[in-house]
């Protein structure tokens, strides 16, 4: 009876030590599973880069460039940078082609008639900035090659106001 007793208590032995093993294992898994979820979460609210090709088309073109901050969205990779102490946007679109590019002007290079009609039309506004706007007409044909908008603030709304080539103003956009 004893070599039987002593069988027993080892079958139970190394019941034990397989349940700790597979508890320890299933703890781990667990732990691993749940940190690769959390990153993949993780990586996911993280924007999306702009593509290789845009970037070396970039690096390519715009070589002076200072503080480049890129976003992406549904329509555009877009560029944010400093180049000879101007602020400027570059925008390509995701077939990697160059669409456009925008400079913020002095607000004072603005024909003194289209800012009197600013003044009229929009009183209770400010010039915020004012900027232009040069398209690739390569790949928009039916775009005007430069437009120009001002930006235009008061305590209750922003709007962007574009100027027509006949230095007239269109609105634009309301921002606010």
């Amino acid at each position: 009876m004893g070599e039987s007793y002593s069988c027993i208590i080892k079958y139970k032995l190394l019941i034990a030590i397989i349940m700790k093993k597979l508890l320890i294992t299933t703890l781990i898994t667990v732990a691993l599973s749940t940190s690769l979820f959390a990153d993949r979460i993780q990586k996911s609210n993280v924007k999306a880069k702009a593509s290789y090709t845009v970037l070396k088309k970039f690096s390519k073109d715009f070589e002076d460039a200072k503080d480049v901050k890129w976003s992406v969205d549904i329509k555009f990779q877009k560029a944010d940078f400093i180049k000879n102490n101007i602020k400027m946007t570059a925008f390509y679109n995701w077939q990697n082609q160059f669409v456009a590019l925008s400079m913020v002007i002095d607000a004072k290079t603005i024909p003194v008639s289209t800012q009197k009609e600013i003044a009229d039309q929009y009183p209770n506004c400010v010039v915020n900035e004012a900027f232009v706007v040069q398209y690739n007409t390569e790949i928009n044909p039916d775009a005007d090659e430069v437009t120009y908008f001002v930006d235009l603030k008061s305590d209750s709304k922003e709007i962007v106001v574009r100027i027509a080539p006949d230095t007239h103003i269109n609105f634009f956009a309301r921002i606010k």
